[in-house]
């Protein structure tokens, strides 16, 4: 089979986790059901810059989302997991901090998104679902063309809500509006979300900070009496108390898990470059397996930290397009799993 059934399905399938990610954080729109993974919004953001290029509603919803909620995002981990992880989104949030200083006055991005120069040749920002660019006439947001991006102004709605107030999927975003963006919101949701607690180093190395910082925070929040420390075979272990978590999650209509985000979109960006490459669906179903079957030797290392890599065991020994049928059916199933429900 071709791989263009595949591309679109894949993209689709991204596009409506995303969606029903935003909408539980208060935008408007038609989704799909979310089970209990709390969202990253850093990583939800970043996600939303790669492939928010193929649904300009969802993209600019996205901007009108952060020009009120500014608050509740850390810019300086946005940036770091961006250049770390998903350097192809860089110069797009550079385009977006752009845009919240100049135009929302939002001066919290000023130093992300400054001294860019209009490019004297712009490509065009939004992709259509099928593959070509979208060509812009008339007036550019000027934010993104200094970056190097032609479109159109943003496309104010007006339907932002709040974020759910029991889904068990906003845990975290609920918890910096409480506490603020800090270090130690961010503990709170990693062991609100594992009972058996977890190492400093584990902790900022998932959650994407310094150790060091962490470190401190934890042994002052100990001081309170809340956060317990212990020894497992050698290693500190910190834990929070049961009364504090029930305090929390106690009126959520499920229980919220951790779901290190990045690195499931991480994957999927691997696999999409390679359905997305240049004549890829023209090529013989032979070639098409074996560039699919190497994202996926790539991604590989993602889905296996995510504990994900059981959905991809079984189509290992198909070949040609029978492997690029099996990987389609796979990936598919994988996305059907992020919108269960009553998972507890």
């Amino acid at each position: 089979m071709s791989t263009t059934d595949f591309s679109s399905g894949f993209l689709q399938n991204v596009l409506d986790l995303l969606w029903a990610q935003w909408c539980v954080l208060g935008i408007a729109g038609h989704s799909r059901g979310l089970r209990g993974d709390c969202v990253d919004p850093e990583a939800l953001i970043i996600a939303t810059c790669l492939f928010g290029r193929y649904d300009q509603r969802l993209f600019d919803a996205m901007l009108e989302w952060l020009a009120r909620h500014e608050d509740l995002i850390s810019s300086q981990r946005l940036f770091t997991l961006s250049r770390k992880e998903f350097p192809e989104s860089v110069e797009v949030l550079k385009a977006v901090a752009a845009y919240l200083f100049l135009h929302e006055k939002k001066h919290k991005w000023r130093r992300f998104g400054r001294d860019a120069q209009p490019a004297v040749a712009a490509e065009p920002f939004f992709i259509s679902l099928s593959g070509p660019p979208m060509s812009v006439s008339g007036d550019q947001a000027q934010a993104f063309l200094a970056y190097g991006f032609s479109r159109g102004p943003i496309e104010k709605r007006g339907q932002l809500g709040n974020f759910s107030g029991t889904h068990p999927a906003t845990l975290w975003i609920r918890l910096r509006a409480f506490m603020g963006v800090s270090s130690r919101t961010e503990i709170c949701t990693y062991l609100m979300t594992h009972e058996d607690g977890g190492h400093p180093s584990l902790i900022a190395r998932v959650i994407g900070y310094a150790q060091g910082g962490f470190h401190q925070a934890l042994v002052s929040m100990c001081e309170s009496g809340w956060v317990l420390r212990s020894e497992r075979r050698h290693e500190v272990i910190y834990t929070l108390s049961d009364s504090v978590r029930k305090a929390f999650v106690g009126s959520l209509q499920g229980r919220p898990h951790w779901l290190t985000w990045p690195r499931l979109f991480h994957a999927v960006l691997i696999v999409w470059t390679s359905l997305g490459s240049k004549d890829h669906s023209s090529r013989p179903p032979e070639v098409q397996s074996a560039e699919l079957r190497w994202a996926m030797q790539k991604a590989a290392p993602d889905l296996s930290i995510l504990g994900l890599s059981g959905y991809f065991m079984e189509i290992q020994n198909q070949k040609g397009a029978d492997y690029v049928q099996a990987l389609k059916a796979a990936w598919h199933s994988l996305f059907s799993v992020f919108h269960e429900q009553g998972v507890e």
